[in-house]
């Protein structure tokens, strides 16, 4: 879910049926004092709610006594057992959002096809993330033409995440962008 990663601390819920919505997730904590967000996500391990409560003192209390615990009356709440872990910043979320960008995809068979003159975006790898700052690459590109957005990519999808040595240069022309795909193309000796 977009704009949920901000959302700490607060209560990590699983286990839930997927006909749940922010609904009955809101009845089942109204007793700690009412939830102000929910916010619903997908991960490896299936569907997920977070909670954050109105009262953020009673969400480690609310973990504490719903973990493992069976909900719902039947009629209003469908039954289920519910998993239900409080996160805080501190102790760093436990469920990991990720940014997955096309160009990130393994694809053996890329098709063959000519930049347009419109076209003035380029993918980057192997970016000296660890040697340069974001400032020295971003004067590097200049080299080619006037940039107009560089996006280095981070683990996790995060501003604070480590950079990956991936990242999109928007150059201001197409000719900008076409010299510098045309300096960075591998060759005969680097293909592959």
């Amino acid at each position: 879910p977009q704009g949920d990663e901000d959302l700490h601390p607060c209560l990590v819920v699983r286990g839930f049926p997927a006909t749940w919505k922010a609904e009955q997730v809101k009845l089942v904590f109204a007793v700690f004092g009412g939830v102000c967000a929910v916010a619903f996500g997908q991960d490896g391990d299936g569907r997920f709610a977070k909670v954050q409560l109105k009262n953020f003192d009673n969400m480690p209390k609310a973990a504490e006594q719903l973990h493992n615990t069976k909900v719902g009356d039947g009629e209003f709440i469908e039954e289920c057992v519910i998993s239900c872990e409080f996160v805080d910043k501190s102790s760093g979320p436990q469920i990991r959002m990720r940014s997955l960008f096309l160009d990130e995809l393994e694809m053996p068979d890329r098709p063959d096809a000519a930049a347009g003159p419109n076209d003035r975006e380029l993918f980057l790898r192997c970016l000296p993330v660890a040697e340069c700052s974001e400032e020295q690459i971003h004067s590097w590109l200049e080299g080619f033409g006037p940039v107009e957005q560089l996006r280095l990519l981070r683990e996790g999808g995060t501003s604070d995440g480590a950079r990956t040595g991936l990242g999109y240069v928007l150059f201001a022309s197409h000719g900008a962008a076409a010299a510098c795909a045309g300096e960075l193309a591998p060759g005969p000796e680097t293909a592959g």
